[in-house]
């Protein structure tokens, strides 16, 4: 289940504003990461600074690393690089972790402080990231980059193409269909007939 543009929005006021116990804050912090990086809680857990370089995120997928040795490699935005600077390390492990499960527990009662009805986990961190990506850039083939997918199969598993998008996308679509073209003939004529 992935979170929408607003309730993700939402999440990070509720971070920025420190509104919750130390744990829960850590929690939310961690999965925020997820959702502007679109990496999975594994990846989570065994990120090093090693694997960042020059503001990029380089790493070999656990769940994929016995099967493709293709590294992701994800540019770290400025939420990203403010939930590392936050953390307060500078070696070794990127973020001290609590177990995945008990991450899922606190995520429940964030989203419920939040007003979030949805049942979040941490998987749906990647979700979130998919969907908003591709709202934004409408850029598949970058996305599945991103996410570490030999196959856009994979990719589209993560993508929920909203109503939203789909108006926006059928108002981009009616505006190009018949772009103002000049006739030399007749010059008032832009649309069929």
């Amino acid at each position: 289940m992935n979170l929408s543009e607003d309730e993700l929005q939402a999440l990070w006021k509720m971070y920025k504003k420190r509104q919750l116990p130390e744990t829960y804050h850590y929690v939310l912090r961690h999965f925020l990461f997820m959702c502007f990086t679109g990496i999975r809680i594994s990846d989570l857990m065994a990120l090093t600074f090693d694997g960042i370089i020059a503001d990029t995120l380089f790493y070999f997928p656990v769940k994929t690393r016995g099967r493709t040795k293709r590294a992701a490699k994800v540019p770290l935005n400025k939420y990203a690089k403010q939930l590392i600077a936050d953390e307060g390390r500078s070696a070794g492990k990127v973020f001290s972790m609590i177990s995945e499960q008990r991450m899922n527990m606190k995520l429940k009662d964030i989203a419920l402080g939040a007003k979030i009805s949805k049942r979040i986990t941490n998987h749906s961190a990647r979700h979130t990231f998919a969907t908003t990506w591709l709202a934004q850039t409408h850029d598949l083939a970058a996305l599945q980059k991103l996410l570490g997918h030999s196959k856009i199969a994979d990719t589209m598993k993560y993508v929920h193409i909203t109503d939203d998008m789909l108006r926006s996308q059928m108002k981009a679509f009616e505006k190009s269909v018949f772009k103002k073209k000049k006739d030399k003939k007749n010059p008032g004529s832009s649309e069929p007939g």
